[in-house]
């Protein structure tokens, strides 16, 4: 059983699928309440969880901890008994991002496969992300923007950055990217929304993006937002769609293949 997502393990990420205004569950540890909060990750099951585990034990050794044994397969499902299946017998890619250090060479499979899902979109991109400031990604966005019969592109944010320090780095940089897809949509297809509860605007901690290609829709889950992190962070991103198309996985080119094996899914958000 694997669970791979952006929810940090810290406080204020605590909230329901209803993100209800007044919520007084929704508390720091001293008591004080905290905004909604909107945020997912994916539970999985089958072979791609033993995948997960083992890029989880390398770069866990590689960050300085001592070894961890792998833990021996469950003859039984892990599956929790309260949580339902969404999808069953998908296949599953898993991306990776890694920075260069020393001997360590650089992977940025991450932003390969955001932008490979761009280019390939037929009728819409939706998508829900913390941030919006990497150039190349919105680059991709603004050349698809450009076309006679362009995609429809949804993006769900918050309303700015959490913290003084984010929003002096990251809001003045979205603001700009905004603007200029702004001026490239002729057709009037990219929209950039804001989630509400009541008059109470929700953060949008979520790294999900839907497209349709030709023959089916994909999904990635990832904890990367989309900036520059996406060629710098650590963690992966999964990719899946259905077997029934009967089509390889969309993975970049020299990189490993991904687990294809029949597995089970459930999104948390």
């Amino acid at each position: 059983l694997a669970v791979c997502g952006g929810i940090d393990m810290t406080q204020e990420r605590w909230d329901t699928r209803e993100h209800h205004e007044h919520d007084r569950r929704r508390r720091r540890p001293r008591g004080f309440r905290y905004d909604p909060w909107h945020d997912a990750t994916m539970m999985m099951e089958g072979e791609v969880a033993q995948h997960l585990a083992a890029l989880t034990r390398e770069r866990w050794q590689r960050a300085g901890g001592e070894r961890l044994e792998p833990v021996p397969p469950s003859r039984e499902s892990l599956w929790p008994d309260g949580l339902d299946v969404q999808f069953e017998n998908v296949e599953v890619g898993i991306s990776r991002t890694r920075a260069e250090y020393d001997d360590v060479k650089q992977i940025c499979e991450i932003e390969t496969l955001v932008l490979a899902q761009i280019a390939a979109a037929r009728k819409f991109i939706y998508c829900e992300n913390q941030y919006l400031t990497s150039r190349k990604i919105c680059e991709a966005l603004g050349e698809r923007l450009k076309e006679h019969d362009p995609p429809e592109v949804v993006i769900v944010h918050p309303v700015t950055a959490e913290g003084w320090l984010e929003q002096q780095a990251m809001d003045h940089a979205r603001n700009c990217l905004a603007h200029s897809l702004h001026e490239i949509d002729h057709a009037q297809r990219f929209g950039l929304f804001v989630a509400y509860t009541g008059g109470t605007p929700i953060y949008i901690h979520a790294k999900i993006m839907i497209e349709e290609t030709s023959t089916d829709a994909k999904m990635v889950q990832s904890d990367r937002p989309i900036s520059t992190t996406a060629r710098w962070g650590w963690i992966p991103s999964v990719i899946f769609r259905s077997i029934a198309s009967g089509l390889a996985m969309n993975m970049p080119v020299n990189q490993s293949p991904p687990c294809a094996t029949p597995c089970l899914l459930s999104i948390a958000a």
